[in-house]
């Protein structure tokens, strides 16, 4: 029997932990590579399917009589229409044509234990629940193929042909094709309905039965292995037949029946869209139906954030070769919070800064998500508003951001003298999978980024880089990027590449000569990669981060050096230039775990970091470091790290009273 897949048992449970490397959208690292489990897990109802003599799997329906062809009732000697047969001595062939997937219990006597359910149900009924061994005595073979159960009162019921894929049944036909003692002779094969395989495949399968005397026996093997081309690759209520014809002319038609899932019943989404969910379960499984991807597709929903659980069962459509699934949907919370305390700010800005974080998911129904973040240090306040959405019937999504930050210097010497700094920035950007698998990934986007930045002196505007004007400066930037996921069973790799085209648009600042303005051009790169080791008790990360550009640039678009996501042990933002790399190796070793104190890591690191301006090499820093870091997380919900790095060289002349002049950055961060 070729068992279904996709319709496990309630007790069955597909559930693995996601190993995954994260990365933010706008490009910048969002943090340390991060290993993460998630423990969802899907868990499908048993949906009782029969598999029906045709050698297809469909979903369970309500019987009035199961309707098999008379040839598949293989007692002693051949059977003819209006033949009796004693349902005592046919059971177990019945049982066997039939081809149960689900065996019932007992229904009267024991002969009939081994029938399914529904049948074993309708037969009692005739006998108005009569537990006689002999309440039903004889199978009856009639001209459409029917199997009736006929009581010891004469009581006879129909089928209702219209539960049952019964347009599959062919084998009616076969004793018209060929005798049963008659050898046939196949010159050609030829193919009617198929379109999810083309003819040459199948003619493979139809080779070895070519040009050789052949049976009728032969020509229903050969159809149940082009069924199995199907049925194997996930297309479980699609098949071959054999309709009825004749072979005088050494060629036989096989007609494909492609089966779909026309509809999903979604149940418990609450203020969530349904079509949220089908759209995406349906993607590239509906026609023909493919439990396969059906079951990517299940996987892949429930690492949503709004999902926290599903439970799916097959059940049969109004239409004979197609079936519906009913889904279960348990909502995940809506929101989430988050707190945190940290030293990755600039020490001039005052480098201990808290932030606060908040999501609130599903605002109107459509799956849309608005974040709202602070952060704040003695001298600067930053607020980040982030709403992203769907776009209907795609995987397409909109993202808009919206940040702002004000800031002033208070390190010692520059306190005194008042310098500010306020900094506006616009994003909005579109992103589509081109491809998107349980193990691997690919997303394309395109957005525009407009950015200011103005500094004053005293209260008076003042240029503090080359290329402001009056201590402001503008860049409106088209960014094309792609992104590539493959997750493996003990590793993570990603990788993402980022074109910045800077536009002569929305009052960007603009030079004549080689000036830095807001023309330019820079590519950059990142990649990470995560490898569990030691029976997962280590892990192994390495990270590489570049950006390349031909132009002098604005402190806007430049790249930084230094820091707790860059160089450890140096100063936030130590190097700001043009073109820049910097590339990290870290080797986690779990030194604890347990479910009441978390898991405790001790981390050694290496990091290097390259940084010049355009055409100089006279101001060009490399910066290297060593060093180790602890970790500790509690359960989901609580994180922190403290790392310590020894700088090879200081490249700026810092006062040394803050922890990142010592190497050491820190980080605590609870959510909710």
């Amino acid at each position: 029997m070729i068992k279904n897949i996709f319709v496990l048992s309630a007790a069955v449970v597909l559930s693995g932990p996601s190993y995954s490397a994260t990365q933010s959208e706008s490009g910048e690292s969002a943090g340390r590579p991060q290993v993460s489990f998630v423990e969802k897990s899907i868990v499908l109802d048993e949906a009782k399917s029969t598999e029906f003599d045709h050698g297809i799997d469909a979903p369970e329906v309500v019987f009035s009589v199961v309707t098999v062809p008379a040839l598949n009732l293989p007692v002693a000697g051949a059977l003819s229409v209006g033949d009796e047969v004693s349902f005592s001595e046919a059971t177990p062939d019945v049982a066997k044509t039939v081809k149960e997937a689900v065996v019932s219990e007992t229904v009267g006597q024991s002969q009939f234990k081994e029938l399914p359910r529904p049948l074993a149900e309708k037969l009692a009924e005739t006998t108005d629940g009569s537990q006689e061994s002999s309440f039903v005595e004889k199978v009856v073979v009639s001209e459409s193929a029917e199997v009736r159960a006929v009581a010891n009162n004469e009581v006879t019921s129909t089928a209702n042909e219209k539960t049952v894929i019964s347009s599959l049944d062919n084998k009616v036909h076969s004793n018209s094709i060929v005798p049963e003692s008659a050898m046939v002779v196949i010159k050609k094969v030829r193919f009617e309905g198929n379109t999810v395989y083309s003819d040459d495949e199948l003619s493979i399968v139809a080779e070895p039965f070519l040009s050789r005397p052949i049976s009728r026996a032969d020509l229903e093997e050969l159809r149940v292995r082009l069924t199995r081309v199907y049925t194997d690759t996930g297309y479980l209520n699609s098949g071959a037949i054999l309709p009825e014809q004749s072979v005088g002319g050494g060629d036989i038609l096989y007609r494909v029946v492609e089966g779909t899932l026309d509809k999903i019943e979604v149940e418990g989404t609450g203020r969530l869209n349904e079509r949220y969910i089908s759209s995406r379960l349906l993607k590239g499984a509906s026609t023909p139906f493919n439990a396969i991807k059906l079951q990517q597709n299940f996987q892949k929903l429930l690492g949503d954030p709004l999902i926290d659980r599903m439970d799916g069962e097959l059940l049969p459509s109004a239409r004979r070769d197609s079936t519906d699934l009913k889904l279960s949907v348990t909502r995940a919370r809506p929101y989430n919070v988050s707190v945190g305390v940290s030293n990755h700010s600039p020490p001039s800005l005052g480098d201990e800064q808290l932030e606060l974080a908040g999501t609130l998911r599903n605002i109107t129904g459509i799956g849309d998500e608005l974040s709202l973040g602070v952060n704040a240090t003695e001298s600067r306040t930053g607020l980040t508003t982030i709403y992203s959405a769907p776009i209907p019937r795609r995987d397409t999504r909109l993202r808009v951001m919206l940040s702002t930050s004000d800031s002033g210097v208070i390190e010692e010497p520059l306190e005194s003298i008042d310098i500010e700094s306020e900094t506006r920035s616009v994003d909005v950007s579109l992103s589509e999978p081109l491809y998107s698998a349980l193990d691997k990934a690919l997303v394309v986007g395109a957005g525009l980024s407009i950015r200011r930045n103005s500094n004053t002196l005293d209260g008076i505007p003042f240029s503090f880089s080359v290329g402001e004007e009056e201590g402001v400066s503008r860049v409106s930037v088209a960014r094309t990027w792609a992104e590539y996921v493959d997750r493996r069973e003990s590793s993570v790799f990603a990788a993402r590449t980022t074109f910045n085209l800077g536009l002569d648009a929305f009052d960007a600042t603009i030079h004549n000569g080689d000036r830095a303005d807001g023309e330019f051009m820079s590519i950059q790169a990142q990649l990470q990669y995560v490898l569990k080791v030691l029976e997962d008790r280590a892990q192994i990360l390495v990270r590489l981060d570049g950006q390349f550009s031909n132009d002098s640039l604005l402190p806007l678009a430049r790249f930084s050096l230094g820091g707790a996501n860059s160089v450890r042990g140096y100063r936030e933002n130590e190097v700001v230039r043009d073109t820049g790399i910097f590339s990290s190796a870290e080797f986690r070793y779990k030194v604890l775990s347990s479910a009441e104190f978390g898991d405790l890591y001790v981390a050694p690191f290496i990091d290097i970091g390259y940084g010049r301006n355009r055409g100089s090499f006279s101001d060009a820093e490399t910066l290297t470091s060593v060093g180790v870091g602890v970790l500790w997380n509690l359960k989901q919900w609580l994180s922190s790290e403290f790392y310590y790095g020894h700088a090879s060289d200081d490249v700026t002349e810092n006062s040394g009273s803050s922890l990142q002049d010592n190497g050491f950055h820190f980080r605590f961060f609870a959510k909710y």
